[in-house]
């Protein structure tokens, strides 16, 4: 593996479509999500896995997952998931890795090796594990959106009842005073057992987007250089710098074949009512709850104004 492109976000912030775009560039591979590549940066943040062993994990994953992907195995077929070829914006060329060769045949038959892409959920809390493994040749893009959008579109999937709950929910949860609770509950465990289903999940935005930020903020200018952050919101409404910027990573123009990507997943689009829908979820919160939405926002609209997002 020469480059890697790790899209990453929280959980419904628009990550499936910055990777299906990127798919449409020649030199990058289809988009992959690999559970392991979420949990092993938690094991070691949490003390249960050595630095070497999680550098070693994290490198010995990306390889064999990058060669399954060259010789077609592990593809996924499944018409309705984004991470399928039906989704992908070059979905023939995988058809004939299924029947083509593996080892070094299969490799011979790449001039260059293209670029891998996998996407995680707020891994960029580890991006300084993530860029000891990989270093140069690793880029983040890292998908902002409205908390408020993150909140509505995981409660709309049921999401604060089902985790830590819901044995078809795959995070990873632990124990506490005789509850299971999801991870990123963890540090804030009596304020997400008080809440409601809804309320659960702005404990949950909020954490995570509290760590996502200040991990972001506190890599060093040489790391920084490899991390595009994209405001879905902005660019789902005027996608033209946000594209400059992806070919910019790449290292190539943005072939015809995304047109018809961005055209499919109706982009450009009306930017959404932020104002409207944070009075919705504001009715349904109480007191406490309601006072951390209100601090999220703004410590997200201050975040975006410290970061470097291309804008139109």
């Amino acid at each position: 593996m020469q480059r890697l492109i790790i899209v990453d976000g929280q959980g419904r912030s628009g990550k499936n479509l910055i990777a299906v775009l990127l798919s449409a560039f020649p030199s990058v591979e289809k988009m992959r999500l690999d559970s392991q590549l979420d949990y092993i940066p938690r094991y070691h943040a949490l003390g249960k896995l050595s630095t070497d062993a999680a550098i070693a994990s994290l490198r010995t994953e990306i390889d064999e997952k990058f060669y399954y992907t060259l010789i077609g195995r592990d593809v996924n077929l499944r018409w309705a998931d984004y991470s399928s070829i039906w989704k992908q914006a070059r979905p023939a060329k995988y058809l004939p890795r299924l029947i083509g060769p593996d080892g070094q045949k299969a490799l011979n038959k790449f001039e260059t090796l293209p670029i891998f892409q996998n996407m995680t959920h707020d891994g960029i809390q580890f991006a300084n594990l993530w860029f000891e493994a990989f270093g140069k040749r690793l880029d983040f893009i890292h998908v902002l959106r409205n908390p408020v959008f993150n909140i509505f579109e995981q409660n709309r999937r049921g999401f604060g009842e089902r985790l830590g709950i819901d044995p078809l929910e795959f995070q990873l949860s632990f124990e506490y005073e005789g509850s299971i609770l999801p991870l990123g509950a963890k540090g804030r465990e009596l304020e997400y057992l008080n809440g409601t289903a809804l309320e659960k999940l702005v404990i949950i935005v909020d954490q995570s987007f509290k760590l996502n930020s200040t991990s972001l903020l506190s890599l060093s200018e040489e790391k920084k250089e490899h991390v595009l952050v994209i405001d879905f919101d902005d660019f789902v409404y005027s996608p033209a710098p946000t594209l400059e910027a992806i070919e910019k990573l790449v290292g190539e123009k943005a072939p015809s074949r995304l047109t018809r990507v961005l055209r499919r997943e109706r982009v450009p689009r009306q930017k959404p009512d932020s104002s409207a829908m944070y009075e919705s979820l504001s009715q349904h919160l109480s007191g406490h709850y309601k006072t951390v939405l209100e601090s999220l926002v703004t410590d997200y609209e201050r975040a975006c104004a410290n970061m470097r997002i291309p804008r139109s």
